[in-house]
């Protein structure tokens, strides 16, 4: 039996508007994709592209726990954001580029405690 190594290639998927449903932590959220089906666009996890911040489990703790406050503030009283450029990371998690009232979110000035 034969295995070949197929190369992936990071493939963008467009843009999308979505209902954002929750902040999970400083980097990701969780929302509904609008005009997708239900299996594949409602209660999606999105991790920002680019951004890395600390975990709100273990040590780090307590910079997770300001980071995501900080994401929250940004974010508050939003009820769309927009996806932008949606792609899978090497994890083949979901992640974007995110934008609120035309303004990039993932950035590190915004997003580092």
């Amino acid at each position: 039996m034969l295995f070949f190594c197929v190369p992936v290639f990071a493939a963008t998927y467009g843009d999308a508007d979505c209902s954002l449903v929750e902040v999970i932590d400083g980097d990701t959220i969780r929302c509904d994709i609008k005009g997708y089906p239900d299996i594949i666009g409602k209660g999606i996890s999105v991790r920002f592209r680019d951004i890395n911040t600390p975990e709100i489990k273990g040590d780090q703790k307590p910079l997770g726990l300001i980071s995501k406050k900080k994401l929250e503030a940004l974010l508050a009283g939003a009820e769309t954001v927009t996806l932008k450029d949606i792609s899978r990371d090497k994890y083949f998690r979901i992640d974007a580029d995110i934008y609120h009232n035309g303004r990039k979110i993932n950035t590190n000035e915004l997003l580092q405690p």
